[in-house]
């Protein structure tokens, strides 16, 4: 009998970080990244949000969702999507939702991103061929961080726990480990606006 809920086979389908680092490659990124960087700081509504690396943690069961709890994301049955302290966290360069997190004030109750927001992400790409826009979008902005700290993501697919810690750059194992989220900031060298990325996620 099939599923009546198609979102756990189309989160499933997502690519997997590495899947996605390989078309949002280094190319990619010296490409993309200082257009991206100049849309975000020249439109306000994007203050909220940070650019993702669409992509997915763990393969969901009929009727799950990843549902953030603080640093810790799980699947969880659909029905909790609908509490009042939980919202959307990460939407896909269409506006498709694709994980949750539970905040604790009212003050974290941050809107999704309007469809004008996300046309204008997507028209950021209009020149692209290489379909880059499928594997990009937007998330809420994690906490900020020094310069020589990131938040670094690994997965425990035996309890299917996606987990978040911040460590130093110098500390993060380069083997199997990917951008996976950006911010614009002021680059003191230079003094330009560039994308600086604050997480990376271990492939295991």
């Amino acid at each position: 009998m099939s599923s009546l809920d198609p979102f756990p086979s189309w989160y499933n389908s997502l690519p997997t970080v590495e899947q996605a680092s390989e078309i949002f490659d280094d190319e990619a990124r010296k490409t993309w990244l200082p257009q991206i960087a100049a849309a975000m700081v020249k439109h306000e509504e994007y203050k909220p949000y940070a650019l993702t690396l669409v992509h997915h943690h763990i393969e969901l069961e009929d009727p799950e969702r990843m549902i953030a709890t603080g640093p810790i994301t799980r699947p969880e049955d659909v029905k909790r999507t609908q509490a009042p302290n939980v919202i959307p966290s990460s939407w896909d360069s269409q506006g498709n939702i694709f994980e949750w997190q539970r905040v604790v004030a009212k003050s974290d109750l941050v809107p999704p991103p309007s469809e004008s927001l996300l046309q204008n992400f997507r028209n950021i790409f209009q020149e692209d061929e290489s379909g880059v826009v499928k594997v990009l979008g937007l998330v809420l902005k994690p906490e900020a961080v020094a310069l020589e700290e990131v938040w670094w993501e690994s997965t425990d697919k035996t309890l299917r726990e996606h987990m978040v810690e911040r460590k130093r750059r110098l500390d993060v194992e380069s083997t199997k480990t990917f951008q996976t989220c950006w911010v614009p900031q002021l680059d003191p060298a230079t003094m330009e606006v560039v994308m600086m990325c604050c997480g990376v996620c271990k492939w295991h």
